[in-house]
């Protein structure tokens, strides 16, 4: 399935060691040109530091034929909120819950789901690559 192409907050610092690149997804499920196109729009704002919360939970899938299954933290943006209406013209799926991704599985028993202390993440801005059904072959386009 993959996700089409993206735009995504990636942490300056892991919050831990894996294999997977660690993101806030602002939009999936785009055409590549819009996703650079929202990435025009987007990169002009300064970010504030995302504030996460660190009870590490299971994500409930988000489309009806995902075969992933992730896992990360809840977090909070002040934004999200412009961040939802710059996305409002673009074909895709805005995530409205702000969160962060730790990995992605086939299946959830395989995760390590952990708690942290809450923490704030700088992040930069970035289109991914996430056609892929294999999360290790996703990559940052720039």
């Amino acid at each position: 399935m993959g996700y089409k192409f993206g735009l995504w907050l990636v942490p300056t610092h892991s919050l831990a060691e894996s294999t997977h690149l660690h993101h806030f997804t602002i939009m999936c499920q785009m055409a590549k040109q819009d996703a650079f196109l929202l990435y025009e729009l987007v990169k002009s704002l300064e970010f504030d530091p995302i504030q996460v919360q660190g009870n590490g939970l299971v994500f409930p899938n988000q489309y009806e034929d995902d075969c992933l299954e992730a896992w990360g933290y809840n977090a909070t943006s002040k934004q999200w909120a412009t961040l939802e209406a710059l996305t409002a013209p673009f074909q895709g799926s805005f995530s409205s819950t702000p969160h962060i991704s730790m990995a992605y599985s086939t299946d959830a028993r395989s995760f390590k789901v952990a708690n942290i202390e809450d923490v704030e993440l700088t992040c930069t801005l970035h289109v991914a690559d996430i056609c892929s059904d294999n999360p290790e072959e996703w990559i940052l386009l720039n």
